[in-house]
This record gives C-alpha cells, structure tokens and sequence, in this order.
C-alpha cells in the first residue's frame, strides 16, 4: 500500500504543498450493511491512507466516534479532529 500511495499521491515538501483529500468512509463501522464490525487491522490500512495527507475530510463517521477515535489512538497525538 505504501508503495501505491507513494506512486499516486504528490510528494509533500514542507514549504510548497498541501496535500488536502476527502473520503466517503462508508457507515464508519456502523456495521448498518450487516458485514460485521472492521477488524483491528483495517483501522491500520485506514490510518496509513489518512497519514498520506495533511488535512483530509471524512463523510460518514456516524454519531458514534468509537471507531474514529481508534483511528486517532493509532495516529498519534499530532493528529486532531473537529
């Protein structure tokens, strides 16, 4: 994935980019389409995409932020939400 992620997303240089993307996430682990909860190392294939980036817009997160507060966990603490 990484090597996939590197092809495809534009290399980040600290004074000339921003690298900005948005994702439709789907019922974050809402489990509303019955295909059970996501196993631990999803959350790990989801974080090394956001990390990819330097802001990202997430749609459909749910009103329950258990999931994405595991996503936060994993990402470390230079990583906030609103």
């Amino acid at each position: 994935m990484r090597k996939y992620l590197k092809k495809e997303i534009p290399r980040r240089t600290v004074n000339d980019t921003l690298l900005l993307a948005t994702w439709n996430i789907r019922d974050f682990d809402s489990n509303k389409f019955k295909h059970g909860p996501r196993i631990r190392e999803s959350y790990f294939y989801i974080t090394e995409i956001i990390s990819a980036f330097d802001i990202i817009a997430l749609q459909e997160i749910n009103k329950n932020l258990r999931a994405l507060k595991r996503v936060m966990d994993i990402l470390g603490g230079n990583w906030q939400y609103i």
